[in-house]
């Protein structure tokens, strides 16, 4: 049985009366602190009579990719058929500013559980970072839409393509763009590429690279961690007690490590059946962590 397509459709509505500060750019996945909370002041108690009012909408695509938004500009992905688009709206108009094509070809598991893309884009200073459901990652400038570098995880890392496609947002910090990356085993546990899916003519994997921080400028890479297998869920970051530490929900634990290299901090055990952990972990901003299993 085969889930529905969902069209992406991009509204805008007044929901702010007499707001006192304007509201903030919304950069990545989980907005700017990635913890999906809005910082704004004024809002109204309840909607007009008549509902809020609709400035615009139009049809994108297929896709899962929210929308993110800076300086004016709002930044998706979605599919049509056998592509992925990488697209820039004028948040006031909706019109498109640009367009990026990436082939991608359709897979039976996109069927059945959708077909993507599943990551939210990645807005830091003038460029735009993107991993499309074939794990093919983009840097763009975000005003023009030029690709600035690209990496193809699966055929330069040897990362599985994962059956439901790729859906980790990639995160941002200090000089460096983290990305959950992984390496291609024996026992794929049904969340791996299927014999259905395209398969990629990989080098062979290494251990050691479930997650890469790339140059956010060059896009080389800077380190390469742990061996673990990675899931859906994207990761966070949080400062403990003055220390920054990188969180990411795994298909068996969720775990902190050190965003400079990479290295594991602490980790607890949440395995689960289908391994298909998928939500984003959520911080308090002092001492608690909540995740959410499939």
């Amino acid at each position: 049985m085969c889930a529905p397509r969902l069209s992406l459709i991009a509204l805008v509505a007044v929901l702010t009366a007499g707001c006192s500060v304007p509201v903030a750019d919304w950069p990545q996945w989980g907005g700017p602190k990635r913890n999906f909370i809005v910082d704004v002041s004024g809002l109204a108690e309840k909607w007009p009579e008549d509902g809020p009012k609709k400035l615009w909408s139009r049809e994108l695509g297929d896709g899962y990719a929210t929308i993110v938004a800076v300086d004016g500009l709002l930044y998706t992905m979605y599919r049509t058929d056998e592509d992925e688009f990488t697209v820039a709206l004028d948040a006031k108009t909706g019109k498109t500013i640009w367009e990026h094509r990436n082939p991608s070809p359709f897979t039976k598991l996109m069927a059945q559980f959708g077909p993507g893309p599943h990551s939210t884009p990645l807005v830091v200073a003038d460029r735009l970072y993107t991993i499309g459901t074939n794990t093919v990652m983009h840097c763009f400038n975000r005003r023009t839409g030029r690709i600035l570098w690209t990496h193809d995880l699966a055929n330069e890392f040897g990362a599985p393509i994962p059956g439901r496609g790729y859906g980790c947002s990639p995160i941002a910090y200090k000089s460096i763009v983290i990305v959950p990356v992984d390496r291609k085993r024996d026992d794929n546990q049904g969340e791996s590429t299927s014999e259905d899916d395209t398969k990629s003519e990989a080098k062979e994997a290494v251990e050691g690279q479930a997650l890469i921080a790339f140059d956010r400028i060059s896009g080389k890479v800077v380190w390469k961690s742990q061996d673990f297998r990675v899931g859906y869920s994207s990761p966070i970051l949080i400062n403990l007690d003055g220390e920054e530490h990188l969180v990411l929900f795994t298909t068996t634990d969720i775990m902190g490590l050190n965003p400079d290299n990479g290295s594991l901090l602490w980790q607890h055990p949440h395995k689960t059946r289908y391994g298909a952990n998928i939500s984003t972990p959520l911080w308090n901003g002092e001492d608690l962590i909540f995740c959410s299993a499939a």
